[in-house]
């Protein structure tokens, strides 16, 4: 067993230090830019059917998946916009939400759907809620709840989006 355990040993050569170094930084530098660009926040102006709306863009899968999960206070007039690849039914979910908000789904810059005044869970215990849209969105923006009933807005408004840079 010995004399197998030597012939393995002279087949594998240890890895050079410098190359090892080398390969470790650009380890760390890949998982760097990974977390730089997961952390990018960007922002929009918003208007629906001309009511301003200061945005927050939620453009990962991370940032989509956060939310305002967190948040306790959201001023009238700032909300968060969500950015989806596909068109599809994109089902919006309470998780660590502390505060009623207001969802409104959008497709091709046009609300096709509202779910007015969406409530936290009350309790830890409490199964998250969702909210599924009647018809598919490309994109979702969430204000505070009242928000979009206090501004009349309704399926068919359009939407305007102006990134900040």
């Amino acid at each position: 067993m010995g004399f197998i355990a030597n012939r393995i040993n002279k087949k594998h050569k240890p890895i050079n230090p410098k190359l090892g170094i080398v390969i470790l930084a650009l380890m760390v530098l890949g998982f760097l830019m990974l977390k730089y660009q997961q952390a990018q926040v960007y922002f929009a102006h918003t208007w629906v059917s001309g009511d301003y709306v200061y945005s927050q863009l939620a453009t990962t899968l991370s940032q989509r998946e956060k939310g305002l999960g967190g948040v306790e206070y959201l001023p009238n007039g700032e909300g968060m916009f969500f950015v989806f690849e596909q068109t599809a039914q994109h089902i919006i979910w309470m998780k660590d939400m502390k505060i009623p908000i207001d969802i409104i789904w959008f497709d091709k810059g046009k609300i096709v759907d509202i779910a007015p005044e969406a409530q936290p869970p009350s309790t830890q215990n409490e199964p998250l809620k969702q909210y599924i849209p009647r018809v598919d969105a490309n994109a979702v923006l969430e204000v505070p709840a009242e928000f979009a009933g206090a501004n009349d807005w309704k399926i068919g408004d359009r939407l305007k989006l102006e990134f900040i840079e």
